[in-house]
């Protein structure tokens, strides 16, 4: 997933064998921190980040609170504003 952010705090619950998520201003994979197996871990409002999966099936299951909304730090990644 490209380098977004959300206007709300975001919990998630992962399961699988790899699931990586990073932080920061730019996509950066080697950055990533992997986690295996069942984690839950919240996201924080208004910073950037980004989620990244292997070649194995991985559950997320997410829950948040308040208007729903994904930023794109690059315009051009939304794909909504793609035609």
């Amino acid at each position: 997933m490209n380098m977004h952010l959300n206007k709300y705090i975001k919990y998630k619950l992962t399961a699988g064998i790899k699931y990586s998520l990073a932080w920061g201003v730019a996509f950066n994979l080697f950055a990533a921190i992997a986690q295996a197996g069942e984690n839950i871990y919240a996201e924080v409002k208004n910073q950037n980040h980004f989620a990244s999966t292997g070649k194995e099936p991985v559950t997320v299951e997410i829950t948040g609170y308040g208007p729903s909304g994904v930023t794109y730090v690059d315009p051009g990644d939304d794909p909504q504003k793609k035609q």
